[in-house]
């Protein structure tokens, strides 16, 4: 079985991507795609890690976990979700970095089904926007602590990723910039579903609907019925101009106000991180999926 752990992050989803691959159970169970409601599994992951303290599952201990969580017996890939696996929403930023213990759980969280085979995917996101998003989960304690850790400028997720891919896990990991979310919805979708149909999925314009005015919306949606894109990036190019003509202001841009944080501070690490991004895509054995 593959077995596709969708892992955030924090601040990047709100649950927008499970929710959508739901829509689309019936049709990718006749694919041998089994996608169950989060509650159906995360206590049980978490009960599981915690009694193998980072051991790895015995056969049965796998096979125990699994029926659990699905109800066929044809399961060829699972599609789990949780963006707190690999670290509480308090625990995201730390002096040494953001997400230090990623390669660790990932390894913790594969030796849940060391027979099977484990992917994961992972939206990153502005380190200013993912710390102001935290700020909301996070008392105001926490906040404080975060906000010290992060010493501002020196938050790096190339640091991060460059862990993952030197810790010699072996597995795949795939990786995509979360501001280009909207422009990669479909794919986001099919990658990790494993969608094998050519008919679209069922909430593909979800996060459009969001982003974009009712007008707006209505429009894109006739433009594309009357003309069918002539492949990817003649959507991308269409959806973006979509979303500079009737995008939602509020839904499109986060405003950060963080005690002790100027504009300044937040270019200074939006630079970084979109300067980084473009190392993070020519890291080895990272899948990226970019506009």
């Amino acid at each position: 079985m593959r077995i596709n752990f969708h892992l955030g992050v924090h601040a990047t989803d709100d649950s927008r991507l499970i929710r959508a691959v739901l829509k689309n159970r019936g049709t990718l169970a006749a694919q041998g795609t089994y996608v169950p409601a989060p509650r159906q599994y995360r206590s049980l992951i978490r009960d599981a890690l915690n009694a193998l303290g980072g051991g790895r599952a015995s056969a049965d201990a796998q096979q125990a976990l699994i029926d659990a969580i699905t109800d066929s017996d044809e399961v060829k890939r699972l599609v789990l979700s949780h963006e707190s696996i690999i670290a509480m929403p308090t625990r995201a930023v730390q002096e040494a970095g953001l997400y230090v213990q990623a390669p660790s759980r990932l390894k913790t969280i594969q030796n849940l089904f060391p027979d099977h085979e484990v992917e994961f995917s992972i939206a990153l996101c502005n380190p200013a926007t993912l710390i102001a998003g935290l700020a909301a989960l996070a008392d105001a304690a926490s906040l404080a602590e975060m906000i010290a850790a992060a010493d501002a400028v020196h938050l790096s997720w190339l640091h991060t990723m460059r862990r993952i891919c030197d810790a010699g896990l072996e597995l795949p990991v795939t990786v995509w910039c979360n501001e280009d979310t909207p422009l990669l919805w479909p794919e986001v979708l099919r990658a990790i579903t494993g969608w094998t149909e050519e008919a679209p999925m069922e909430g593909e314009f979800d996060l459009v609907a969001m982003l974009l005015t009712d007008e707006g919306l209505a429009a894109l949606q006739q433009s594309l019925a009357d003309a069918p894109p002539a492949d990817r990036a003649d959507y991308r190019a269409r959806l973006s101009e979509a979303l500079t003509a009737h995008g939602r202001r509020d839904q499109l841009e986060m405003e950060i106000t963080l005690p002790g944080w100027t504009e300044e501070i937040v270019a200074r690490i939006t630079e970084r991180y979109l300067r980084e991004w473009e190392e993070i895509c020519a890291l080895p054995g990272l899948t990226v999926i970019r506009p």
